[in-house]
């Protein structure tokens, strides 16, 4: 019947993730499902460090700690929505750059400065930056191929809530930009 679940077992081997100092206890959660419904995102976290693992539900490829696999320390690691091969790593340093799982590579920074990115599609990233040096967020989004971001908005207060998200209703995309006390939504543009 194919409304009912089918319920499977994957067993993480102590190989699989970093040894837990004497002392210090760790928790596994599950994050983000890979657009492809079998690998997902499982963060390992003991004293002040996270590790991501890319673990198959089905269990047949092994488990991958993308950590140790391409030697960074992670804020963040997401599926590219375009290819589950391909990851985004927003680094301690606030960069975000793009992983290639199979080659073990990854990219020089697509991004900098970053607090926060989500994938709108499968070609656009929306991101807010932290304050610079004159204290200025900005929100905006980077599509593949292009050379630089574009800057959508920026807010010199930071005490406020800044967000920008993308949607889409009906084939026409919309920018939700959150700024302070207020909402807009706009009409996207290029």
């Amino acid at each position: 019947n194919a409304q009912t679940p089918v319920i499977r077992q994957v067993t993480l081997l102590a190989s699989d993730y970093s040894a837990v100092p004497d002392g210090q206890t760790q928790k596994f959660a599950v994050g983000s499902w890979a657009s492809d419904n079998r690998s997902v995102m499982v963060t390992h976290t003991y004293g002040d460090k996270t590790e991501y693992l890319s673990v198959d539900s089905r269990g047949i490829e092994p488990v991958r700690n993308i950590s140790t696999l391409l030697g960074v320390d992670a804020l963040a690691a997401m599926y590219s929505l375009a290819d589950t091969n391909l990851m985004y790593i927003l680094t301690n340093q606030h960069e975000l750059r793009e992983a290639n799982l199979d080659a073990r590579t990854l990219s020089g920074p697509l991004l900098y400065n970053i607090a926060d990115v989500v994938q709108f599609d499968r070609s656009t990233l929306v991101y807010e930056t932290l304050p610079d040096s004159k204290q200025t967020r900005q929100v905006g989004y980077l599509t593949t191929g292009a050379s630089k971001p574009k800057v959508v908005r920026t807010e010199a207060d930071t005490t406020k809530p800044f967000k920008m998200r993308f949607g889409r209703y009906y084939n026409a995309d919309y920018v939700l930009i959150h700024q302070g006390a207020q909402t807009e939504i706009l009409t996207r543009y290029e």
